[in-house]
């Protein structure tokens, strides 16, 4: 059962990924706005910035589909059932944290790294033709994020050693839903499935590896992203 829901977040990602290209090549190689960015600290999560975005709102909070529906690349594909993995069972909660039981619209994040204007001081990219390090083919794009620790679209991680620390944790967690591991969209349009050396729980934003497995998994998502501001 578990292996057939992974292989349907495989193709959920897959259309995404074809969206996000569809929209690159349309805008002359710039990528998709990923902004409504919200700045975490422990179980924190304060509003930072709220412009146009492949996905904008909070999924935790949304409660029907009008936000994706508001998103730059809805229009290349409006089924928002691609927007979710099958395997999520989580649910809306209340501005208070109560649960709803309304099911989420969103299961999938977005690298910091592509078109962030937040970090745009750190050196996120913005056109498709100024990504070289990593190359296309190893720079992720769209990742399965962990139910409880998704909430904006972006997803935070940070080069080894920079960033007063954040190169040393997991600023956002990535999802263990399919047998210990995650689905991942790549700049050349390929799909991954890594399973985990460590199973994912999540205590808060910004949290330490737990154990070593979980080193070596952050040690291997950072080899996805750009190694340094300077690069």
């Amino acid at each position: 059962m578990e292996q057939g829901r992974s292989i349907a977040c495989l193709n959920n990602l897959k259309q995404l990924q074809l969206c996000w290209i569809l929209y690159t090549d349309d805008n002359g190689g710039e990528m998709p706005p990923n902004n409504y960015v919200g700045e975490a600290g422990g179980t924190n999560y304060i509003t930072k910035f709220e412009d146009a975005s492949w996905a904008p709102g909070n999924t935790r909070l949304d409660t029907d589909s009008l936000n994706l529906e508001k998103g730059v690349l809805f229009h290349y594909n409006r089924s928002v059932q691609i927007y979710k993995c099958p395997s999520d069972k989580s649910t809306v909660e209340t501005v208070s944290g109560q649960r709803t039981g309304i099911p989420r619209t969103r299961s999938y994040n977005l690298s910091i790294w592509l078109n962030c204007d937040a970090a745009t001081n750190l050196g996120s990219y913005k056109k498709v033709s100024e990504i070289t390090r990593p190359q296309p083919s190893q720079m992720f794009v769209f990742i399965d994020t962990h139910e409880d620790a998704i909430v904006d679209p972006t997803f935070g991680i940070y080069p080894v050693g920079t960033y007063s620390g954040f190169g040393e944790c997991w600023v956002d967690l990535p999802a263990d839903r399919h047998n210990k591991g995650a689905n991942i969209t790549f700049v050349d349009g390929h799909v991954e499935h890594w399973r985990w050396a460590s199973s994912k729980k999540f205590n808060s934003w910004g949290q330490p590896p737990q154990n070593a497995g979980d080193l070596k998994d952050l040690r291997r998502l950072q080899k996805a992203i750009p190694p340094s501001p300077s690069r």
